[in-house]
């Protein structure tokens, strides 16, 4: 019977998700591809930290995003990576793991917030934002910030599958071929949810400003 590694079991112990320290890290590590490190992940332990370390924060960013809830995001992160791991000997090494890893994280937060475990309150949107830029004058700064949380605030108030898109497409980058690869959807219909994601958040913020 094989046991999970470490890093996954601990992971939400630590309570924290930050960047790695490079230093001391074996740089060889740095040059293996995703796919050589699933392929051996069930055998070595430490291959999946490996792989745990480079994403765990991406996929912690993308369910705090999804949840606007820090406690929710560390469990659902945690969560996808448990799960990614159980599902390693049905994933094809022949195509790429980070859309199967977002796959698999996406459909956690939205089946989440479909669910009746979704808590309101205890969000802190400001966690997830930009830095601002810290040569603007205090006024300027205020006033970004004061707009970054009415838009989070918009996107949380967004139905899940609207969220997914506007966060995968505009906070994680995403193109939108990737995107109907992480949501299995065709891509016609990532464009028209994009595009409905869309209306709603440009009524909603002009509502808010109103």
């Amino acid at each position: 019977m094989r046991t999970i590694p470490g890093k996954v079991r601990n992971f939400s112990a630590t309570a924290r998700v930050q960047a790695v320290d490079e230093e001391g890290r074996d740089e060889a590590a740095l040059t293996v591809p995703d796919e050589v490190l699933a392929a051996e992940a069930l055998d070595h332990g430490e291959a999946f930290e490996e792989l745990v370390r480079r994403y765990q924060n991406r996929i912690y960013s993308l369910a705090y995003r999804m949840t606007g809830d820090n406690v929710e995001a560390y469990d659902l992160t945690q969560e996808a990576f448990l799960r990614c791991y159980a599902a390693l000997p049905s994933f094809n090494t022949e195509l790429r793991f980070a859309p199967w890893l977002y796959r698999i994280a996406t459909n956690l937060c939205i089946n989440f917030l479909q669910s009746s475990r979704v808590r309101r309150g205890g969000a802190d949107p400001a966690i997830a934002m930009q830095m601002p830029d810290r040569g603007k004058q205090p006024d300027s700064l205020y006033e970004e910030k004061e707009q970054r949380l009415r838009i989070h605030a918009a996107i949380l108030n967004l139905p899940a599958k609207y969220r997914a898109v506007v966060i995968l497409r505009h906070m994680q980058d995403k193109t939108y071929e990737e995107i109907a690869n992480v949501l299995e959807l065709p891509l016609n219909t990532v464009r028209t949810h994009l595009f409905r994601a869309r209306e709603l958040l440009r009524r909603r913020l002009y509502e808010s400003e109103r």
